[in-house]
């Protein structure tokens, strides 16, 4: 599956239901429990190394990734 829609789906599950408005103040607010699974789905820490826990992912696929996250509102 294309990263551009591996992190739309997880966007969709794990925002579903959210408010507009808490989407539309995305910046103000922390979400422990949404970082925890942008973490668990391996959408953190995508360009450092393998051997320092990452994903060895190129800058542009990162770049992506946060596209999809600030045009859904995520709390990033």
């Amino acid at each position: 599956m294309e990263l551009r829609e591996q992190i739309r789906t997880f966007l969709d599950r794990q925002l579903a239901g959210t408010d507009p408005v808490r989407r539309a103040n995305c910046w103000m607010r922390h979400d422990a429990e949404f970082s925890r699974a942008l973490g668990q789905a391996g959408f953190i820490g995508m360009v450092w190394p393998k051997r320092f826990g990452g994903h060895d992912r190129s800058p542009a696929e990162r770049y992506i990734v946060l596209e999809e996250l600030l045009a859904a509102g995520a709390p990033v």
